[in-house]
């Protein structure tokens, strides 16, 4: 074996991670998903700059699964509190 085929081949025989596995276990490739809140009377909706998502918390008490990149642009509406 030769050329790559011996990492496949170790991958295989259940030797040490896929590159999957390394992905999601290490350096914090992988981050925690967390939620928010909406705690107005009213539903909104927001963009939020750092993914350039849109947020729709389309009843008050919605709650709306965020990127990590938006976390500190949706903790400063007053209108939200953050889960977990």
């Amino acid at each position: 074996m030769c050329c790559g085929n011996k990492r496949t081949a170790t991958r295989v025989a259940g030797h040490g991670p896929s590159r999957t596995d390394r992905r999601l276990s290490g350096g914090g490739a992988v981050q925690q998903a967390l939620s928010f809140v909406n705690l107005a009377s009213t539903g909104f909706t927001v963009i939020a700059p750092a993914s350039g998502r849109q947020y729709t918390f389309a009843t008050p008490g919605a709650q709306v699964q965020a990127d990590p990149r938006d976390r500190a642009f949706l903790a400063r509406i007053q209108k939200l509190r953050q889960l977990g």
